[in-house]
């Protein structure tokens, strides 16, 4: 009886390892797996500037590339990045792409009016 005993706790000892590891690599995979993430706190669609130099900050999360209206821009290892805009009277269309070593793209479009 206390062969089965060590039997059935080394087997549950086994079973839980394997979900803790299971866990875990669900947890650090799933943000890979979802894409790259852009986010640009300070910019929104339908904004109204005045400015001819907009600067343009935010993050990419797990983006290797990423361009701002086809244009390369650079992110650093923690996936910020800044860039600044000239910005013509009128209506504009501001388009960041990016793309992660998996070959997943994101793109955020965002409508500004810049007025005199």
């Amino acid at each position: 009886m206390a062969r089965n005993f060590k039997r059935t706790i080394n087997s549950l000892f086994i079973i839980i390892l394997f979900l803790v590891i299971g866990v875990y690599a669900f947890v650090k995979t799933r943000a890979i797996a979802k894409g790259v993430n852009i986010s640009i706190p300070a910019l929104y669609d339908g904004a109204s500037y005045t400015v001819s130099n907009l600067q343009i900050e935010g993050k990419a999360e797990h983006a290797i590339t990423l361009t701002l209206n086809n244009r390369p821009i650079s992110v650093d290892e923690n996936g910020n990045f800044t860039d600044t805009l000239l910005l013509p009277i009128g209506y504009s269309i501001i388009t960041v792409r990016g793309a992660d070593r998996f070959g997943n793209v994101a793109e955020k479009k965002y409508s500004v009016n810049r007025t005199e």
